[in-house]
């Protein structure tokens, strides 16, 4: 991308962590279970040939007069001159794997990988450990062919945590800068010298003096790692940016980082990760190749890479004390860090099921454990688990309120949807058909509860959700889609969620199906030939489309009606999509649909896609999801496609999204909500091969 100044989230694997950079100013950070960057500076970079200054990366910001809170004038004896890189000498290259700075005769390159993780409850491996060290490994690499001097390499942190002093730390073959006991960064000992000042100009200076009386002071708050690289060669350094947190994490329940069964301190974390550093530079490689399908439109790939990042940097892996030994998934919701929200399980689902399917596993078991209950109408299953650490009681969301007719209403009926297909899906795609044996009575729920949320009465029955929840006490239900106007938001009649619950009848029927229960096999068909004849009905010839209310009471275009094609394409292949299938109509008007709600209807003036005619809030994870089923399931490319593909990099790329990393929420084109968000990770389904 031509405009190198945005912010990535860099992350560990469970760690709900992040190295977040590439903002100007200081506009990145350490940060440790945040809604947003930690907002630190970053001094990167090295002297001149001449060794007259100090070369660093734009991340930071004057600091002032530090030594002036002392009452004391600064010490200027030690000072060498530090100039940033002017932004027309800097460029970048960002993937799923890397990310890479180049200035002057610096090479600045972060690594992260998207891991194959095995069952942490099966395995203890090396693998494993590689794959959820709490750690980011950075290579800073200095071309001094050209030099004729040793040159200094500079490293510097000024941490943002009110809580704990910046301190250098000497330690096991390793050196380093931390704040606290919970976040910092390491070298090796003998490559790295660590250093504490008021100002990394005097830190940089005392190690060109030797002056090492000067080179920590205890209540300076900049801290550097300094290395020297000799005349005449090209030199390639590590670092580690490094995250520990020991003890109980969370409320309501009392759990504890996965990771802590190997690493009982920040230092020892530091010390694995510089001893497999190999291990991670594959890692980032390999992910990088899974990631790079051929044809993927630059746009595409930038914005597959930076939301690739962003998910993990809500991921968490902990163990509930009162389980010992079974491993507790959690993707955190971005700014909102709501815990696993269910609504954005079903998206992420596609993304975990290639690089850790028993996370799947964890979440649903999760919730079918501790947040279902049956309300009048039988079994459903809770928005969330809890907010930022805090689970809720069992049983009960952070989010949902009754008497509501909009957001933080219930989602019942969508939720139940939502639990059906990734149950289904997950036993499918990782053939773990045990699990789902295990689960046949649960399911079985699940079938009652949507009979009873349609009608009880079979012969008024249509397949669809007719009856709110009770538990909305005069309010009605919603969708994930909660801040959309009237399009979207409401669940009963709503045309997307109708698609979404036929394709979990579909679901239904497979299972029943494969364990050869015909009475129920045939009645899940029965439901789902309901539903599809119900949602055909509705469509209107007049203007080629469905009605975003089944009943006609709004009838915007909106693009969310295709979403439910992906399950049942997951389950039976396009077999179930071809000509003379079961429901080809149906698939015949959806793709019509689609093709007139994109011709004018769905776009915003910059050619990006609108998900609803009559809001302006679209959000590109859903965007994402729809271009991908509408390319490999209906087999309708948007003839629009290279200028939607760049409005909506240009939404991310924006001077004021930008800083957030990867988000999903746009009011025609500015990020309006679900910043530093993880469901992005929908672009996966890009590059993963559908079912044939």
């Amino acid at each position: 991308m031509t405009n190198p100044f945005y912010n990535t989230q860099h992350s560990p694997v469970g760690a709900f962590a992040s190295f977040t950079l590439g903002a100007l100013g200081a506009n990145g950070g350490l940060g440790l279970e945040l809604a947003g960057p930690a907002k630190e500076n970053f001094w990167i970079g090295c002297e001149d040939r001449d060794s007259n200054a100090i070369q660093v990366l734009p991340f930071f910001q004057a600091t002032g007069d530090a030594e002036a809170q002392f009452g004391v004038e600064a010490a200027k004896s030690l000072r060498i001159p530090l100039l940033p890189f002017a932004p027309s000498e800097i460029t970048r290259k960002l993937s799923a794997g890397h990310d890479t700075w180049l200035a002057g005769d610096m090479r600045f390159t972060l690594f992260t990988q998207a891991p194959r993780l095995p069952d942490p409850e099966l395995e203890d491996s090396l693998q494993l450990k590689c794959g959820l060290v709490p750690a980011v490994l950075c290579e800073i690499e200095i071309d001094n062919r050209k030099g004729l001097d040793c040159r200094k390499v500079v490293f510097g942190w000024q941490g943002s945590d009110l809580q704990g002093a910046m301190r250098c730390v000497d330690a096991d073959d390793t050196v380093g800068i931390a704040q606290g006991l919970n976040k910092g960064f390491f070298g090796a000992s003998g490559t790295w010298v660590a250093g504490q000042c008021f100002r990394i100009e005097d830190i940089v200076g005392a190690v060109r003096q030797r002056d090492v009386g000067r080179l920590r002071h205890g209540v300076g708050a900049v801290s550097a790692l300094v290395a020297e690289v000799p005349a005449g060669s090209v030199s390639v350094l590590h670092i580690v940016a490094c995250f520990w947190k020991g003890g109980v994490v969370s409320s309501g329940k009392s759990c504890n980082y996965w990771y802590t069964h190997w690493w009982q301190s920040l230092e020892a974390v530091a010390k694995f990760a510089l001893q497999v550093s190999d291990n991670l530079v594959k890692a980032a490689k390999e992910t990088d190749e899974w990631l790079s399908a051929p044809g993927l439109s630059p746009e595409r790939r930038w914005m597959l890479a930076q939301a690739v990042h962003s998910y993990y940097g809500s991921t968490e892996l902990l163990e509930d004390k009162e389980r010992p030994g079974e491993p507790l998934w959690v993707v955190n919701e971005g700014e909102y860090r709501m815990i696993n929200t269910m609504d954005l399980v079903v998206d992420h689902l596609f993304f975990e099921l290639e690089r850790h399917p028993w996370a799947v596993r964890s979440v649903l078991d999760q919730y079918l454990r501790d947040y279902s209950s049956p309300d009048s109408l039988g079994l459903t299953f809770r928005h969330d688990m809890g907010v930022a650490n805090a689970f809720s009681p069992l049983g009960v969301s952070a989010y949902e309120q009754p008497h509501l007719q909009g957001c933080f209403s219930y989602m019942c009926q969508e939720e139940l949807v939502n639990w059906i297909l990734c149950a289904v899906t997950y036993a499918k795609a990782s053939n773990d058909i045990d699990w789902l044996l295990e689960h046949r009575k649960d399911l079985d729920e699940c079938m009652a509860s949507l009979v009873a949320r349609d009608h009880i009465e079979e012969e008024r029955s249509i397949g669809l959700m007719q009856f709110d929840s009770d538990r909305c006490e005069g309010g009605f239900e919603i969708t994930t889609y909660d801040s959309l106007d009237q399009s979207l938001g409401k669940a009963r009649g709503n045309i997307y969620l109708a698609v979404k619950t036929w394709a979990a009848w579909l679901a239904l029927a497979w299972s029943y199906e494969f364990w050869e229960q015909e009475t129920d096999a045939s009645r899940a068909w029965s439901y789902a030939e309901r539903a599809g004849a119900h949602i055909k009905k509705s469509f209107n010839k007049e203007t080629n489309m469905f009605p975003a209310q089944l009943d006609g009471s709004c009838d915007s275009a909106i693009i969310p009606v295709i979403e439910g094609l992906v399950f049942p394409t997951v389950l039976w292949g396009k077999a179930m999509v071809k000509e003379g299938a079961r429901f080809a109509p149906l698939l015949k008007l959806l793709r019509k649909h689609l093709q007139t709600a994109l011709l004018a209807r769905c776009r915003f003036t910059d050619g990006g896609w609108k998900l609803s005619e009559s809001s302006n809030n679209s959000w590109l994870s859903k965007v994402y999801l729809c271009q991908a089923i509408a390319e490999n399931i209906l087999d309708l490319k948007d003839p629009e496609n290279a200028s939607a593909d760049r409005a909506h990099l240009a939404w991310l790329m924006d001077p004021e999204n930008a800083f957030y990393a990867w988000s999903d929420q746009m009011l025609s084109g500015k990020v309006c909500g679900s910043r530093y968000y993880p469901r992005g990770v929908t672009a996966v389904l890009w590059v993963t091969a559908f079912p044939k």
